[in-house]
């Protein structure tokens, strides 16, 4: 695994990949496995990128920091 940071053609590719387990035809599922949602989703996000038209999609992304679990109104 490499140390690099996460980009926003990253994010864009699991967010594809995510959005393709809902996708229905004339109302019945794709049925793609796994495996194909990030074939496809690596593809698109792949010709975006050597398209040039979102030099954005190379930044880094933000990264959140954690909670600090003060807002969590759960009780034990």
């Amino acid at each position: 695994m490499t140390d690099k940071p996460p980009i926003r053609a990253d994010a864009l590719r699991f967010a594809v990949a995510f959005a393709l387990r809902e996708v229905r035809l004339a109302s019945h599922r794709l049925g793609l496995s796994e495996e194909t949602r990030y074939r496809v989703a690596d593809e698109a996000v792949n010709q975006l990128l050597r398209d040039g038209r979102w030099p954005e999609l190379n930044e880094e992304g933000e990264l959140r920091p954690l909670s600090d679990g003060t807002n969590d109104k759960r009780t034990r």
